[in-house]
């Protein structure tokens, strides 16, 4: 057994469950603030790092803004804590980091 393997065999179900539930959330607040191409990745049992990658294409910076601003409040709101997020100043990418996933 790989130690990706036994990382992940160390998280619960509730915490999987949660961590999907999470992206899922994420995945609605991308298609709310129309979002396009909106893909939830899952990559529990490939790596320790994250359980779920949800990507999204918006048009301009303002809607990539209001996309990540809102996705933030949705998981603070949750009990989340957002660990880093980079991007947020350029104009193409922002990428944020929580406990149980990424948004890019």
């Amino acid at each position: 057994m790989t130690s990706t393997t036994t990382d992940n065999a160390r998280r619960t179900t509730d915490q999987l469950e949660r961590s999907l539930q999470a992206a899922r959330k994420v995945a609605r607040v991308c298609d709310d603030y129309r979002g396009r191409d909106t893909l939830i990745l899952d990559l529990t049992g490939i790596t320790p790092i994250c359980d779920y990658f949800v990507i999204t294409t918006g048009n301009n910076r303002r809607q990539l803004h209001a996309i990540a601003d809102e996705a933030n409040r949705m998981l603070t709101e949750s009990g989340s804590k957002r660990i880093r997020r980079e991007g947020y100043d350029a104009r193409s990418r922002a990428h944020q980091d929580d406990r149980d996933g990424h948004i890019t």
